[in-house]
């Protein structure tokens, strides 16, 4: 019988241990040999095996070593990694499946990630196999990430996982649930047990933000004086507001100075803001109820996004107000419902809307007032207790476990359109709105199909083999163990549906800890971006330009 192991370096070898696993982390191995003058190579190719059954570890490196001294004899150590442990100094940058912007399905995804991991001979085809998985458009945000650590998470939403194949040096994809047979010769002892799943109670499929698209009505606001901090406030509360309200409706918009015994910068304000700044007071109906949403407590819960309603138009204003096209002798009002053509922008942080010009109406005594109008437009919802946006989520709850277990898919979202009456445009129609729940259901049942197998408790089988067996992790065989000892000979284990090597983490156990910790480094990120965001609004506060 020929015992071998080789490493670049290491001159007397005397005993392996190689633990192989699933996952984005590497197997490692304990090499054993006699103290030497020189230290091993800091890469290499680790090579074991017994006969004609020979395992081999291509690219490896070594993670640390040690030299142990007793009375009974020296030994040296060390931890070899196999090549998985390079992926950790990888990086990826990218942003997709955003409304509107580049679109790649589940497939593309993991080859993206695999070529920024320096992959070229990886197998991703145990993904063909889910369904529907090339319509499936998980949108994902990709800053200075590690896409091995991204490919996993990727992964276990579809129940699958990472394997590396030492038979070929080649990255595989499997499926959680399916794998190879394995020998049944050279068999020592077997362990039949039960590998229980980590069951929750409930799959909870959460989507994006759900975003609503609805008529807020507008009313006129205006900045104070610098005295007052330049408080933005309705129209009639400011400091200088004419002691009788009235006095507006008899100001012409466009004459100066429009306060004949206002102060210079009074006149200023005035005049630049009188009849062009509106801020949103309430849905259309003036409630605070949202079509197919909730009661708000109050319109602050409203955030405005962009100039977007949704995906397919422009936010726009309508209502009732003088057309600046029209002769002023004419004296007429548009209908309501019309929609307005010249210029404004959205002021998202604030909720107002800047026009361009004075909006206003004619009053029957040839005065002046607020337009009637209205913002048409898409925005979100944050709760008034948690400050969280509103999202849809999907439970499934066939389960008999404990907990939630989350499914994030950011790439969808519930879409809910206000629906209105054609011949009044600001009354509801029956139903009032109309969303896409239904969809979002079924592609919640997918993913749920999907991930289901990571949760079933598993007949377990630990099979001890004489000599060495080349047998590969894949989504059954969880762990291969050998060890091998230049004195006493070579034995292999092989693990389906459970991970024994005590001292070792549960694959998904580590990968949870490393997402947990990409989270946080995420967090940080968007906290300083926060920061930094408040202090530029805290800085623009009353600003006026």
């Amino acid at each position: 019988m020929s015992i071998f192991i080789t490493y670049p370096g290491v001159i007397q070898p005397t005993s392996v241990r190689a633990t192989e696993v699933n996952g984005p982390f590497p197997s490692q191995a304990v090499l054993q040999f006699l103290p030497q003058l020189v230290s091993p190579s800091y890469s290499g190719t680790l090579y074991f095996g017994v006969d004609a059954q020979s395992v081999t570890w291509l690219n490896a490196r070594i993670d640390k070593s040690s030299l142990q001294i007793t009375t009974n004899g020296h030994i040296a150590s060390c931890v070899v990694h196999d090549r998985r442990d390079w992926w950790k100094n990888t990086v990826v940058s990218g942003a997709y499946n955003d409304p509107g912007g580049v679109q790649k399905n589940v497939p593309e995804l993991a080859t993206i990630l695999l070529d920024a991991m320096g992959e070229v001979n990886y197998d991703i085809s145990a993904l063909s196999g889910i369904a529907n998985i090339v319509n499936l458009y998980p949108e994902v945000n990709w800053f200075c990430a590690n896409p091995s650590l991204e490919l996993e998470r990727l992964l276990n939403e579809y129940g699958c996982t990472l394997s590396l194949d030492y038979s070929t040096n080649r990255t595989v994809v499997r499926r959680i649930g399916t794998g190879s047979a394995i020998p049944s010769d050279y068999v020592q002892s077997v362990d039949f047990g039960v590998d229980h799943g980590d069951v929750p109670d409930t799959v909870r499929v959460c989507f994006d933000e759900t975003r609503y698209e609805a008529k807020l009505k507008l009313v006129p606001y205006m900045f104070d004086t610098a005295e007052n901090d330049n408080e933005l406030l309705p129209l009639d509360d400011v400091s200088f507001a004419p002691a009788s309200p009235e006095y507006w409706s008899e100001t012409t918009p466009h004459q100066d100075p429009i306060l004949p015994s206002g102060t210079a910068e009074e006149n200023a304000l005035a005049s630049r803001y009188l009849w062009r700044l509106y801020k949103i007071e309430s849905m259309a109906d003036g409630t605070l109820n949202v079509p197919g949403g909730p009661t708000l407590s109050g319109i602050s819960q409203i955030i405005l996004r962009d100039m977007k309603a949704y995906d397919t138009f422009p936010a726009t204003v309508e209502g009732s107000y003088f057309p600046l096209d029209q002769d002023v002798e004419a004296n007429t009002n548009t209908d309501d419902g019309t929609i307005y053509i010249h210029g404004f922008v959205i002021d998202a942080e604030r909720q107002l809307v800047w026009f361009s010009e004075p909006v206003y109406k004619y009053t029957e005594s040839g005065g002046y007032e607020a337009a009637d109008i209205y913002l048409h437009t898409s925005f979100l919802i944050k709760d008034e207790t948690t400050s969280q946006l509103l999202h849809y989520y999907y439970d499934y709850t066939a389960l008999t476990g404990t907990g939630v277990f989350p499914v994030p898919r950011r790439d969808q979202r519930l879409k809910v359109v206000a629906l209105y009456d054609p011949s009044n445009p600001y009354t509801l129609e029956d139903p009032a709105y109309s969303d896409n729940s239904d969809a979002l259901d079924t592609i919640a049942v997918d993913n749920v199909n999907a991930i289901l197998p990571r949760f079933a408790s598993y007949s377990s089988i630990m099979v001890k083999y004489i000599g060495i067996r080349n047998v590969q992790t894949d989504g059954v065989n969880k762990q291969v163990i050998h060890v091998v000892d230049m004195d006493k000979g070579a034995n292999s284990w092989v693990a389906q549906n459970t991970e024994p090597d005590i001292g070792s983490l549960r694959s998904y156990e580590m990968i949870r800890l490393a997402h947990q910790k990409q989270r946080l480094h995420r967090n940080d990120e968007q906290m300083l971006q926060m920061s930094e965001r408040s202090r530029q609004l805290q800085k623009d506060k009353g600003r006026v330009r």
